[in-house]
Parts: C-alpha cells; structure tokens; sequence
C-alpha cells in the first residue's frame, strides 16, 4: 500500500516539474524577445553616472571605471538592467 502512495505522489511530483518547465519555457521566450539587444544595453549601462566616478577623465577611463562597477560579461544579467534602466527613463517621461 505505501509504495503504491509512493508511486502516485512521484507521478503527481512529475507532472507538476513537467509544468512549471512549461511555464519557464514560455516565459523566457516571451520576455526574451521583449528584452533589448545586447549591445543596445550595454551603451546605455556604459551611460551610467555612478556615485564615486572620478571626474576629468577621458571617455575611454569612465568606460573602464564602469566596467570594473558593472560585469558586462553576463549578457542576461547586463540586457535585464538595460531594460530596468529603458523602463525608468520612460517612466520619469511619463511623469513629467
């Protein structure tokens, strides 16, 4: 009797990963083609003003100051803050 639980709470646990593997799968193609280029995000992550930035240097040097704050190497990572900073900018139009 207990196995036959066993197994039908296994059946019930693997329906509901087959499902929330479904859901993640449409989300991630649903927000994936919402999200920015890649390199879109990056020039708008690159025009951050951080606190701490030295002031009377060359573009090049703010670059590389803000490529040290910021890892631009994580491509999922940088194209969600460039949508986040997208979002803001319209945001602020918007109330204005």
């Amino acid at each position: 009797m207990e196995i036959q639980k066993q197994a039908g709470s296994s059946r019930v646990y693997q329906r509901k990963v087959s499902l929330f593997s479904n859901v993640l799968i449409s989300f991630y193609t649903i927000c994936s083609s919402s999200l920015p280029e890649y390199e879109l995000c990056v020039r708008r992550v690159l025009s951050l003003a951080l606190p701490g930035e030295p002031e009377g240097v060359t573009e090049a040097e703010r670059e590389l100051f803000v490529r040290s704050q910021v890892n631009t190497q994580h491509r999922a990572m940088t194209r969600a803050l460039g949508a986040l900073l997208r979002w803001v900018s319209d945001a602020c139009i918007l109330l204005i």
